[in-house]
């Protein structure tokens, strides 16, 4: 078995050794969420198949779901992915070739989803950078007056300045969730991005706001965040070239995630009061 939030996963080992997950999805989940992933999945290992993404296993019959019913009778729908080897980022010494491996890899990625689209990428979502802006309506749940300033001040720039701009630029599939705990890496000091994983949070957004959410978290309880966010901006545009209109957005962005995350944690705090992830990106 392997922790889940949502879904039952299981880790198959085969007898050569082979491994896959097995995941089971919660009887809620929407059908067109998951074969946009599956689709999502199926594109880019036609495009780049050498993606460190996990790859599907197609159904005896072909498909890239199945279903199963419970003894309950419930009906899940079911998908076998390949298992990436590697631990956490979250779990790693960061490196600068590893920062360099980050940013290559989303650029990658985005070059590859440029010419993918599917009816469930478009959707309304509190985590699209797009929609930053609804963090507004949970402002009140956070008590702390100078913590509050400070959300304030950059839902006010992004409101007037940011939002307007950003729906000039460009705009694609993106997977929209790298935060250190999606993403593996070769090892205890980690060098190099070896799988990103869970395409739950994939959607049709601003093409930069693959890159602003993958530095929000590389950048927590560093140094020099801004250099942090610099280096993987950098390996990225090596890949997949940045525009100028992009850039000048990134900081806010940034913030805008950060902004997201603290509104969304103070608004389910009663709830996830032993959620340590959620309360180690509030704080």
């Amino acid at each position: 078995p392997l922790d889940s939030e949502r879904d039952q996963n299981f880790r198959l080992t085969e007898p050569d050794g082979a491994d896959w997950v097995l995941k089971i999805a919660n009887t809620a989940e929407d059908f067109a969420a998951l074969d946009f992933q599956a689709a999502l999945l199926r594109h880019v290992q036609a495009v780049e198949g050498g993606l460190p993404l996990p790859h599907l296993r197609a159904t005896r019959d072909g498909a890239q779901l199945g279903r199963i019913r419970s003894r309950a009778g419930l009906e899940h729908y079911v998908r076998v992915v390949s298992w990436l080897p590697g631990r956490l980022y979250s779990s790693c010494q960061r490196t600068p070739d590893l920062l360099d491996s980050l940013g290559e890899t989303l650029g990658r990625l985005d070059k590859a989803l440029q010419g993918f689209g599917h009816a469930g990428a478009h959707r309304v979502f509190d985590w699209d950078i797009k929609q930053a802006g609804r963090s507004r309506e949970r402002l009140h749940f956070i008590d702390d007056v100078a913590r509050r300033g400070i959300v304030e001040h950059f839902l006010g720039r992004f409101e007037t300045t940011i939002a307007p701009r950003l729906a000039r630029v460009r705009a694609q599939v993106i997977h929209g969730d790298a935060n250190d705990n999606n993403l593996l890496v070769n090892g205890l000091v980690g060098r190099r991005v070896t799988g990103l994983i869970d395409f739950g949070d994939a959607i049709h957004s601003a093409t930069i706001g693959e890159l602003a959410v993958a530095c929000a978290y590389a950048i927590l309880d560093q140094d020099a965040p801004i250099d942090v966010a610099g280096r993987i901006a950098a390996a990225y545009h090596r890949v997949f070239p940045l525009q100028s209109d992009e850039l000048d957005l990134l900081f806010d962005l940034i913030a805008m995630r950060l902004v997201t995350s603290v509104t969304l944690s103070a608004s389910r705090r009663e709830r996830v009061r032993d959620n340590a992830y959620l309360n180690v990106s509030e704080a």
